[in-house]
């Protein structure tokens, strides 16, 4: 079963990312707090980690590795609307499979992940 994670507060642009995930994954779980302890499910699997901009939260380096840490099989997306020069070169520098902005990543959903949903059926 392919799973993925969206680390993301409610919106309209990331209820459409969802519905675009639906059609690669069989389970979506959604993060909308990442504060004190968090709320992520560590004692499962996921092969795609969807982080946005919507949580307010610095991405960097650290933010990645402790993603990688905790999953280390999956793959990582990461959709904001604007990016800071030093955010994009530590995020791209963590592995990232894609790193872009809402629109381009629904109108390109099937070049992005069917990537990640082919590697997930050679497993």
């Amino acid at each position: 079963m392919a799973n993925a994670l969206l680390i993301a507060k409610w919106t309209e642009k990331i209820n459409r990312v969802e519905t675009v995930l639906s059609g690669y994954f069989e389970s979506i779980d959604r993060v909308s707090d990442l504060g004190g302890t968090g709320q992520l499910p560590l004692d499962f699997h996921f092969d795609l980690i969807v982080a946005t901009d919507s949580l307010e939260i610095k991405p960097d380096g650290d933010f990645l590795a402790c993603l990688r840490g905790q999953f280390p099989g999956a793959k990582f997306l990461y959709l904001a609307d604007e990016i800071a020069p030093e955010t994009e070169m530590s995020l791209r520098s963590g592995g990232l499979i894609y790193l872009g902005s809402y629109d381009h990543f629904i109108s390109c959903a099937h070049q992005i992940l069917g990537s990640v949903a082919d590697s997930v059926k050679k497993r």
